[in-house]
């Protein structure tokens, strides 16, 4: 079941990549449960690199998608629920990025033509 999840939750996240229109594009992927952590690494993306969120490095992650890294396209991927605003160091990147969020029977959730801040 996990494989066809990732297998759709890839081409979803595949087509968002390569729509981009030029600007690069982050999209943040809570992942509650962890049920995709020992998968992640085998998920192929077109035109976007993973990056995997440990919880105690938000600073760290946002001086690199702030300032180290500012061109590619990622896949941040977090494998515990999304913090508190009060205690999230990226929620400001959350505003002007797009969110991916998947409930546990499998069915991605999706809206055509995402913008910036857009959650699906």
């Amino acid at each position: 079941m996990a494989e066809l999840n990732l297998k759709q939750i890839t081409d979803r996240l595949n087509e968002e990549f390569t729509s981009i229109s030029g600007h690069r594009k982050l999209v943040f992927w809570y992942d509650d449960r962890a049920e995709f952590l020992e998968d992640i690494d085998s998920m192929e993306l077109t035109n976007a690199k993973i990056l995997k969120l440990q919880e105690n490095h938000q600073f760290e992650t946002k001086y690199f998608l702030e300032r180290t890294d500012t061109e590619t396209n990622y896949l941040i991927y977090a494998p515990f629920p999304k913090p508190d605003v009060k205690q999230n160091h990226l929620e400001d990147i959350l505003l002007y990025s797009t969110a991916l969020w998947h409930d546990y029977t499998g069915i991605v959730r999706s809206k055509p033509e995402l913008g910036r801040g857009d959650v699906y």
